[in-house]
């Protein structure tokens, strides 16, 4: 199970106003569900076209003073600048202590590093068992959030000492300074820019998906390139064997979509179609349906990338609830990424151990909540206008006290 991105938090991003809205305590699998326009893809667009250079390999000795990519037009919230906009990543706390006393070790000073210091540093900026650590606007860096930018100044000397203290591990040739202008923040950076955020390369899946034709370049998930990709690992070098592990793969979950065990891909040496065997028959994959066209492409896309965070719209997209629950299956066992998923399907709520946040439009603003419980689980189904009928159930029900009540109402 890989788990890149622990939480994440924004301000003033598309829908999400200047009241921070936050998702945390990810899994493999995270659905925002709401309605339409309700801005459950904010999340998805920031982590797919943001993320990537903020994680260590990016930022380098520059960490703490890199700007963001560039926003587009309509990225900041209505009446709001670039540099309003804010983002808030969550670390878990252990992690940061892992951090701390390799770097310790590193630099022959495991003295600094004791158990007293990295704890009060820690507890010092954690909410619980993780860190919330914000990007800032002034000064465009790293900051610690939560505790101590809520204009709260924990300055007990114990702090004090072992926030210098660790900042002594990460600077052992530094001396001087103060609490607020450097052994605080630097801290933080020199924490940032260890494996502490490790953030891998994002993929976009984007709702409007359609295979494209022969001789185009496989750089992004829409479609395009496709079938030059499927027809490389059918048929790898005698050096890129282990590719083909993937096309077993998609073939077999293919298999399992169909009910039929003899079902098979097949790229043709002229590549205008993908090729499926099955009942003896010999068909493009466009000819199976328009769902098995959809899902195949999301399997493949999803096998192909390898231990990075994939975002995907609305994977329901002509898929019957049955396809939905395989597909979802299907990412979390055999797959190596970290999945983040906009729907408004109820079916995919249900996906076991995957993380649901309810997303909807309040006065205008892009609200989330998680919804864990089965209450908060209804009440999603309810802002999408799921009702009991549409499974065949009563919509409501009406208790009378004896059979002569019950007659009545039939008559009315």
């Amino acid at each position: 199970m890989n788990i890149f991105l622990h939480g994440l938090a924004l301000t003033n991003y598309r829908g999400i106003g200047p009241i921070r809205q936050e998702a945390q305590e990810f899994t493999t699998i995270n659905l925002f569900v709401g309605p339409n326009n309700s801005g459950k893809s904010a999340f998805l667009a920031f982590i797919a076209e943001q993320l990537d250079c903020f994680s260590h390999q990016a930022l380098g000795s520059s960490i703490g003073r890199t700007p963001k990519k560039m926003l587009k037009q309509n990225d900041p919230h209505l009446g709001h600048s670039q540099e309003s906009v804010l983002f808030d990543l969550y670390l878990p706390k252990k992690k940061i202590h892992e951090v701390i006393r390799q770097e310790a070790k590193k630099n022959s000073n495991e003295y600094l590093a004791s158990p007293e210091n990295i704890r009060l540093f820690t507890d010092n900026l954690a909410d619980g068992s993780f860190v919330w650590i914000q990007y800032g606007a002034h000064p465009r860096r790293f900051v610690a959030a939560g505790k101590i930018t809520n204009n709260q100044k924990y300055t007990a000397p114990e702090i004090i000492n072992a926030t210098r203290a660790i900042w002594q591990i990460f600077r052992p040739s530094y001396t001087g300074g103060t609490f607020d202008q450097n052994w605080l923040p630097e801290s933080i950076a020199q924490v940032l820019q260890s494996e502490c955020l490790s953030l891998p390369r994002s993929v976009y899946i984007p709702a409007i998906r359609q295979i494209g034709a022969k001789g185009e370049q496989y750089e992004d998930t829409s479609g395009k390139g496709l079938i030059d990709k499927l027809a490389e690992i059918q048929n790898p070098g005698h050096l890129e064997r282990h590719k083909q592990v993937d096309f077993d793969q998609i073939n077999n979950f293919l298999r399992s979509v169909t009910g039929d065990p003899s079902a098979t891909l097949e790229i043709p040496h002229d590549r205008e179609h993908i090729l499926v065997h099955m009942n003896d028959r010999l068909l493009p994959l466009s000819s199976l349906g328009t769902g098995i066209h959809e899902i195949i492409m999301l399997a493949a896309f999803c096998t192909l990338a390898k231990n990075q965070i994939v975002c995907i719209e609305e994977p329901e997209i002509h898929l019957h609830p049955t396809l939905q629950r395989k597909l979802m299956q299907y990412l979390a066992a055999k797959t190596t990424n970290q999945y983040f998923i906009a729907t408004h399907s109820a079916v995919l709520i249900d996906t076991p151990g995957a993380a649901t946040f309810h997303v909807s439009l309040v006065d205008g603003q892009t609200t989330v909540r998680p919804a864990s419980t089965p209450s908060e689980r209804y009440r999603i189904c309810s802002d999408l206008g799921y009702r009991a009928s549409d499974i065949v159930q009563a919509n409501s029900i009406i208790w009378v006290e004896g059979p002569s009540d019950r007659i009545y109402l039939r008559k009315v």
